[in-house]
């Protein structure tokens, strides 16, 4: 027997309902969310070492989830696509071409801290600047984090 656990934020009425009507899960995931907007979540990821990058995707993991729990909708390339890259490697015009497809779905940017000295970020916010689309920062919209 498989058991399910509903996120703390779901209630179980509201996930047996959504078992009997799928298309209802948007109703419930979207209970918590501060709107429909979906943010792109610039973070640095290149590093001199493996262990770098694999630093920099586990502090982008625990940041996106910092901001899903604040009620963002958060996409974070870092964070979706570092478990790829380890199972097959791409050149990085790759993952940019990918980004880009990203960018022009995603409705606002948040640029993670240090964004500035990343090449791969500098270019995502010109992509959102250019696009004249929301642009925000880390530390101003989680400035209240402990």
């Amino acid at each position: 027997m498989i058991r399910i656990e509903a996120p703390s934020h779901i209630g179980r009425s509201d996930l047996e309902t959504t078992f009997k009507n799928p298309r209802s899960i948007h109703n419930i995931s979207m209970k918590k969310m501060k709107n429909e907007k979906l943010y792109y979540f610039a973070h640095p990821y290149s590093g001199k070492t493996p262990r770098e990058e694999r630093r920099n995707f586990e502090n982008c993991c625990i940041l996106a989830a910092k901001l899903m729990a604040a009620g963002y909708n958060i996409y974070a390339p870092v964070c979706h696509t570092h478990p790829i890259h380890d199972a097959g490697p791409q050149p990085w015009e790759s993952w940019l071409a990918l980004d880009k497809l990203f960018v022009d779905r995603c409705d606002a940017l948040i640029l993670a801290p240090g964004w500035m000295y990343s090449e791969g970020c500098v270019l995502e916010r010109g992509w959102f600047k250019e696009q004249e689309k929301e642009i925000l920062e880390y530390k101003e919209i989680m400035k209240d984090e402990p």
